[in-house]
C-alpha cells in the first residue's frame, strides 16, 4: 500500500494520525525505508551488507584520525556491541580491515581499513551515489529544490540529534 492510500485511509479511519508533525515523521519514515531497501540492493551487488558498509564508510571517514577502536564506532553506525564484532569479525576475515594494537594500552585492539576496504568502500559509495540518483531522478523537481530540501534537513538534524535519547543496545 503506498503511502497515497494510507493517507486516504486515515482520513476516513483515524484523522488525528494525519496532524502535520506525525505526517512528517511518517512521510521520513517511508523515505527512509525506500531508501535503505534500494541501498540494500545495490549493496548486495558489492558483496556486503548495509551494516558492513556502514562500518567501512566510517572507518574512511576517520581515516585522518587513525585507527578506531569499536566503542568509537557504536554511536556512528547506530550497532550493538554484538552486532559490531560479528560485523567487524567478518570485515576482517575478508581483509577489508585490520585490526592494530595500542602500545598505551595493550587492551584496545583499533581497526583500520586495509588497501582491499578501502577499494570496496569507494566502489560501493559509487555504486549507491548512481543508484541514489536513478533511484530518486524525477521525483526531485529540481537540483534546486533539492538543494533546499538538503538545506532543511541540515538545519533539523542537528536540533534533532541534540535531543536524541540514549540508545538502548539493542540495535544492530
Amino acid at each position: 500500500m503506498d503511502m497515497a492510500e494510507v493517507r486516504r485511509r486515515l482520513e476516513r479511519t483515524w484523522p488525528e494520525a494525519l496532524a502535520p508533525h506525525t505526517r512528517f515523521s511518517a512521510l521520513v519514515l517511508r523515505l527512509a525505508a525506500l531508501l535503505r531497501d534500494n541501498s540494500e540492493h545495490i549493496l548486495r551487488t558489492q558483496n556486503l551488507t548495509f551494516k558492513e558498509f556502514e562500518t567501512l564508510a566510517a572507518l574512511r571517514i576517520h581515516a585522518l584520525d587513525g585507527p578506531l577502536v569499536p566503542s568509537n564506532l557504536y554511536d556512528a553506525i547506530l550497532i550493538s556491541s554484538g552486532g559490531l564484532t560479528k560485523v567487524l569479525k567478518t570485515l576482517e576475515h575478508r581483509a577489508l580491515i585490520k585490526r592494530g594494537t595500542d602500545d598505551r594500552d595493550t587492551r584496545r585492539r583499533p581497526f583500520s581499513l586495509t588497501p582491499q576496504g578501502r577499494a570496496a568502500v569507494d566502489a560501493a559509495f559509487s555504486a549507491l551515489r548512481e543508484a541514489d540518483k536513478a533511484f530518486l531522478g524525477d521525483a526531485l523537481a529540481s537540483e534546486m529544490g533539492l538543494s533546499a530540501l538538503i538545506g532543511q534537513l541540515e538545519t533539523i538534524l542537528p536540533i534533532l540529534e541534540k535531543r536524541r535519547r540514549p540508545r538502548s543496545g539493542r540495535e544492530g
